[in-house]
């Protein structure tokens, strides 16, 4: 939920406390919609609309060297704070990943 913080602190504890627990997680919500997104796709595949390539390793590892290289391409034309701005996604994304284990 995404409120203004004056009207939000302005409201009494009682009615933070039920418009809060009216809302579920972040994280509740983006496993909502993980869980719809697999039985979408799951759906349209059993419907034949789209085929599923499931890649080994080796085919992974051909696809992602040149986007590896257009992030670098991109970085580069762009300049100013790029570099330092995809580090931060690059590390926020590990942290993310590493979260359970």
């Amino acid at each position: 939920m995404l409120a203004n913080e004056d009207w939000w602190t302005g409201l009494a504890a009682a009615d933070r406390e039920l418009i809060d627990g009216a809302f579920g997680s972040a994280a509740e919500y983006a496993e909502l919609m993980r869980a719809a997104e697999s039985r979408d796709l799951a759906a349209a595949v059993e419907r034949g609309e789209i085929t599923l390539v499931e890649l080994t390793p080796a085919e992974l590892a051909l696809w992602r060297a040149p986007a590896t290289s257009l992030v670098q391409r991109l970085i580069a034309e762009l300049g100013g704070e790029s570099a330092s701005v995809y580090a931060a996604i690059v590390a926020g994304r590990s942290a993310w990943a590493g979260r359970n284990q």
